[in-house]
């Protein structure tokens, strides 16, 4: 009687038991679940940062052949400023040569102003003679 009731009472124990680790691998069953969800979501996470860490490349792209540009047209602008600065030398060179000119010509102005004023004299002179 005694071991029929301690056998009962094991079989009690162990139906407990069970059911405990029944609820338990519920437990862990949903918490997969939860960790299942969770790495979806990190893999979508990690989806996204690819996409911006390729729009990120893109955009240094972008930025880098904008630079080049840039040096391209400073180098343009450079030698633009060079050939003005020929430039403004050969205008300041002929605004010399045009000096020049004009006190060759004032020179010779002078000069034939004289030289008329001679004939002038000189036939003056042939005409009193």
């Amino acid at each position: 009687g005694r071991n029929e009731e301690s056998i009962a009472e094991k079989e009690a124990v162990i139906a407990e038991k069970d059911a405990i680790i029944g609820r338990n691998e519920e437990s862990i069953a949903e918490k997969d679940a939860v960790i299942a969800e969770k790495d979806a979501i990190i893999g979508r996470n990690e989806e996204s940062i690819a996409e911006k860490d390729a729009t990120i490349a893109e955009k240094e792209a972008t930025i880098a052949a904008k630079d080049a540009d840039l040096a391209d047209k400073d180098a343009i602008i450079a030698r633009d400023g060079q050939t003005i600065a020929k430039m403004e030398a050969l205008i300041a060179e002929k605004d010399a040569s045009i000096a020049d000119k004009a006190a060759i010509i004032a020179s010779n102005e002078d000069s034939s102003a004289e030289k008329d004023a001679i004939i002038m004299e000189k036939e003056a002179n042939i005409t009193e003679k």
